[in-house]
């Protein structure tokens, strides 16, 4: 639904439309589907018999609140599932996003796929699989990602602009190696993919390590090319769905082959 267009969000009296078209109950029949999900976990939260050991999560503290009376707000348990329905649609619809514009721009660019998946492989050696600790090390991976989001924003309205970037429509990832220039944070206001100041992006850090760990297995494990009978040309990376988040209109196709 994230992707779906709603004459709502562009006319005054596009509602009409939108309930002729059927859009509204997909919408609703959407929410009432999250709905569930979120009582089936604060449901789980409530079962007296969790275990002692287990560590307390957003949910316990956000049930705790609730029950607080001299909390200063007055939670209730639909803010609870709101607060849930935010953390699932902030979360995966950007990681999925972000893996897919990197993947679309390396297999368009075969010596940056081939630099990175050398340094991914040299990197990790015996151990079989990209940690967490590895990732500090991987230069050149690092740079194909911010040179990916500088191209592909997750979020509409931002555009690599040619007063801040040489070339500004060729995929470059060098022009981050030795670069200041972060994906998070107030040095990173050029790119600004996370937001800034008190409305930044509060999971920045689990969201962008989540993306790297991910997206750092996949080219280690498995040399990507492209399904027989189509080229380089017919991939478009130009065309994005309507929506909150960029989101590729033309659906990629790559076969992966073990490493």
């Amino acid at each position: 639904m994230f992707t779906t267009f709603f004459f709502s969000d562009h006319f005054p009296l596009g509602g009409v439309l939108d309930k002729l078209n059927g859009q509204s109950s997909k919408l609703q029949k959407t929410f009432k589907d999250l709905d569930s999900v979120c009582e089936i976990i604060i449901n789980d939260h409530l079962n007296t018999n969790k275990l002692e050991s287990e560590q307390d999560d957003i949910v316990d503290v956000l049930l705790r609140l609730m029950n607080d009376t001299s909390f200063a707000y007055k939670l209730t348990m639909n803010h609870i599932k709101a607060i849930l329905m935010n953390l699932f649609s902030g979360g995966a619809n950007t990681t999925t996003t972000g893996i897919i514009w990197v993947l679309t721009e390396l297999i368009k660019n075969p010596i940056p796929m081939k630099k990175v998946q050398d340094e991914l492989r040299s990197a990790v050696q015996i151990k079989g699989c990209i940690m967490e600790d590895d990732l500090p090390k991987l230069e050149y991976f690092k740079a194909v990602l911010k040179e990916t989001f500088r191209l592909h924003p997750p979020s509409p309205l931002l555009i690599p602009h040619p007063k801040y970037w040489k070339d500004p429509e060729i995929f470059m990832p060098e022009r981050f190696i030795g670069s200041s220039m972060h994906l998070k944070g107030s040095v990173a206001m050029s790119m600004i993919h996370f937001g800034g100041g008190r409305r930044m992006c509060p999971a920045a850090n689990l969201g962008l390590a989540s993306l790297e760990l991910v997206l750092a297995n996949l080219l280690y494990s498995f040399d990507w090319k492209l399904p027989a009978g189509l080229n380089m040309e017919d991939i478009d990376d130009t065309n994005v769905l309507p929506g909150l988040i960029m989101h590729k209109k033309q659906q990629l196709c790559l076969v992966a082959k073990k490493f």
